[in-house]
């Protein structure tokens, strides 16, 4: 069956619970299933500064929602993000993360086979940005941006194992 087909017919089934969704086995992507990612992460400042990161995310796909609760450390910090992520149908979710750091954090993420492409705002401010986390079978690579405006504030890069 051909890809344009086959999101097709997975989007006619709109009342669909969060495992049912994500069972099918032949395409995975970072939130397809409950699971633990260990990071190593680069996140570069828009002046070139350079910092390493080390971080867990844990995944749990329950029946009505998923939940990412994360963490990174680098340079004697910890940044959290607790997200709780709802489908809108099989190819897009919407979020809301607690970050302490920078407020609540609201997206959305698109599914393209193995890809998800997410977009997100920081309430009350004018920060947004995106992510990319591409899944090759138990690794993901993970490419993003922060900016205040048009004012880039970071960039990050990130290697996740499963």
């Amino acid at each position: 069956m051909d890809i344009i087909k086959q999101n097709i017919e997975e989007n006619q089934h709109p009342n669909s619970s969060m495992k049912d969704i994500l069972a099918d086995d032949t395409i995975r992507h970072f939130l397809s299933e409950s699971s633990v990612w260990h990071s190593t992460s680069e996140f570069t400042d828009a002046k070139g500064n350079v910092s390493k990161g080390i971080g867990v995310s844990e995944i749990k796909v329950c029946t009505d929602k998923i939940t990412n609760n994360s963490y990174v450390k680098f340079e004697g910090a910890i940044i959290h993000n607790d997200y709780e992520i709802r489908s809108e149908n099989n190819n897009a979710f919407h979020s809301c993360s607690i970050n302490p750091t920078l407020g609540i954090q609201k997206g959305r993420f698109f599914v393209n086979g193995s890809k998800l492409f997410y977009d997100f705002i920081i309430e009350n401010s004018s920060m947004h940005g995106f992510e990319i986390i591409r899944r090759e079978g138990n690794i993901c690579f993970s490419d993003g941006a922060l900016y205040d405006a048009d004012v880039l504030i970071n960039t990050w890069s990130a290697i996740l194992r499963k």
